[in-house]
């Protein structure tokens, strides 16, 4: 427990190390304290119960250090005493909005190739995320490292990357990827393609979904999420994000039973950072979230749980297995 407690949200407490040991290991006299804590300030109670559902999601490979306990409640006793101090909180990265549907250059060749009137095509930057308005008047937030293309109608799109689109009503709106297509007639839904990986996310009304192996595909309706297989063939899956929220667009990136190697591509991809790491460690296996206010803080977040250590050198990240006791 630490002084600063009093002014962390639930995003803060759960990535703090001591917080986290508590909730994975904590002892009966520290729950106690914690309890007597919140007697104290039950307006932090609500924080504390969001963050230890957060935390409990997450998977760890740690080793839990000895913990004083007298130290602990010296500690927590030590902030009774104190009041709190007003501590800004720094404002998350904002979408830039870009107004109308001015492109950012005419993507010929690929209309050519897919039978399309050219029209326009927005590509994002790493560390870079962009609003767009298409020429129908749906609106689509377009995450970091990412390119869409689209004809006159605004309704034939072509994506590489990740958007969430929120669709006016009309004959058809259709999002194709190179591992999979998504129709709809209006509706709010996440696509994610990258690499071998393709998912998509329903978050109200109702999606076709269909992939190159998988012409039947399946309908999702608003809470639904399917992933393209090994196989080539659409499976439906748990939603990353559990309600209606899709957590990058609110500067949370949330995984669950991701190899590490496809969580550090999302991270250089928003930090614009490159990160070098071993295949062992590359290959494990992670469930977890990092946010997006700083490199330092995600990183944290991110290896923490797996016993990593992490070197910030300029733009380059090193990732190694934390050997200290």
């Amino acid at each position: 427990m630490k002084d600063i407690y009093l002014t962390y949200d639930a995003l803060q407490l759960a990535a703090d190390e001591d917080f986290i040991s508590w909730v994975k290991a904590g002892t009966p006299e520290e729950t106690a304290a914690m309890e007597a804590w919140l007697d104290q300030y039950p307006a932090q109670r609500p924080a504390v119960e969001e963050a230890r559902r957060l935390v409990a999601g997450m998977s760890f490979q740690v080793r839990r250090p000895e913990v004083d306990t007298d130290q602990l409640w010296s500690r927590i006793q030590t902030s009774n005493r104190q009041t709190a101090a007003v501590v800004p909180i720094r404002s998350r990265r904002r979408f830039l909005y870009m107004a109308g549907s001015a492109a950012a250059a005419v993507a010929l060749l690929l209309f050519v190739i897919f039978g399309l009137e050219p029209s326009g095509k927005v590509t994002t930057d790493y560390g870079e995320h962009l609003a767009h308005v298409l020429p129908d008047q749906s609106n689509v937030q377009i995450n970091a490292g990412s390119t869409l293309s689209y004809d006159k109608s605004g309704r034939e799109i072509e994506l590489e990357g990740e958007a969430y689109f929120e669709v006016t009503k009309g004959e058809h709106f259709r999002v194709s990827t190179d591992l999979g297509q998504v129709q709809v007639l209006g509706t709010k839904f996440n696509v994610f393609s990258r690499e071998d990986r393709f998912y998509v996310q329903c978050t109200e009304g109702r999606v076709q979904v269909t992939a190159p192996g998988d012409r039947e595909g399946m309908v999702l309706t608003a809470g639904m999420a399917c992933e393209l297989n090994t196989a080539g063939t659409l499976d439906t899956v748990p939603p990353v994000d559990n309600d209606s929220n899709i957590g990058w667009l609110e500067n949370i990136y949330r995984f669950k039973k991701r190899p590490l190697a496809e969580i550090f591509a999302e991270l250089e991809r928003q930090f614009n950072v490159r990160v070098e790491v071993s295949d062992k460690i590359a290959s494990q296996v992670h469930t977890g979230f990092f946010t997006g206010e700083s490199l330092e803080s995600a990183l944290y977040q991110v290896c923490y749980p797996q016993a990593l250590s992490y070197k910030i050198e300029g733009k380059q990240i090193r990732i190694k297995e934390d050997v200290s006791d």
